[in-house]
């Protein structure tokens, strides 16, 4: 398999049996969709894409939970850093930290959401924002 043809819906079964019980398991819905699936959902996330590794007898598939480098900007790799390291962030915290208005935080925080990154939790004014997964940002 060639790794320019991957997500191409070209499938290569290593392990028919493995892949019967995946198949009956649910866990795959049909053969050759997976990898254009997983490219799709990054890209929609707003998500770096994936990177492949081709070894001699496998295929090792690099997610990376950051912002594409066309969305990302020094500032939101900052809040993303202080985010993982304080756990939750308010606008408030954001504005000081980039030493911005509230209303350029706020714009800032809302680019994460729309990227899938972070999420609101609570109430204005009392919005808290988290990253979606402690281990989305590499």
């Amino acid at each position: 398999m060639d790794l320019n043809n991957l997500g191409d819906g070209t499938t290569y079964l290593r392990n028919l049996n493995l892949a019967k019980c995946a198949h009956q398991l649910g866990l795959v819905e049909r053969l050759g969709t997976g990898i254009k699936l997983m490219q799709e959902g990054c890209r929609k996330a707003g998500l770096m894409p994936l990177e492949f590794i081709e070894g001699a007898d496998s295929l090792k598939v690099i997610f990376c939970f950051m912002p594409d480098k066309a969305i990302a900007t020094p500032e939101t790799e900052q809040l993303l850093k202080f985010i993982k390291m304080r756990q939750a962030i308010t606008v408030k915290d954001a504005a000081l930290l980039l030493q911005v208005s509230h209303n350029t935080a706020a714009r800032k925080l809302n680019q994460l959401i729309k990227a899938k990154t972070i999420k609101g939790v609570g109430k204005a004014p009392a919005v808290r924002y988290m990253l979606l997964n402690k281990y989305a940002y590499c």
